[in-house]
């Protein structure tokens, strides 16, 4: 094999190759996280935040809402916006092992409902910030 311009043993190449593979790997990959999607009313933008930032404290990789259109991101009511940030949001419950459902003062709203329905019926596990 060639590397540049000098010529390298095979074995040594593959060698060579499998260790940088390695010591990369070990980079990206401390351990297995457990990966959560973030459900709830937008209106709770601060929970949502606090919610992400102790859940990723405590060795979780967080997904959460792109846009909080109950807190002011207007651009989630204009045509076709709402219908297509619910798909993505059951796409993200379906790249998580467990959802977390923030609920201040026990509120679950229609969407959040279907949500948690919807994890329960893909066997994900379902946490929550209040529970009753």
């Amino acid at each position: 094999m060639h590397c540049g311009d000098v010529l390298v043993p095979k074995d040594e190449w593959v060698e060579g190759l499998v260790n940088q593979l390695n010591e990369m790997a070990s980079y990206n990959m401390v351990g297995k996280y457990k990966v959560i999607t973030l459900c709830g009313s937008t209106r709770f933008k601060d929970q949502f935040l606090e919610a992400q930032k102790q859940l990723t404290l405590e060795g979780n990789i967080v997904i959460s809402v792109g846009l909080f259109g109950h807190a002011g991101d207007d651009e989630v009511w204009a045509d076709g916006v709402k219908s297509m940030l619910d798909d993505m949001h059951k796409r993200k419950i379906d790249m998580a092992d467990a959802i977390y459902v923030i609920n201040p003062g026990g509120y679950i709203g229609e969407s959040t409902r279907n949500e948690i329905e919807y994890a329960r019926r893909n066997g994900k596990e379902i946490m929550y910030l209040y529970y009753d």
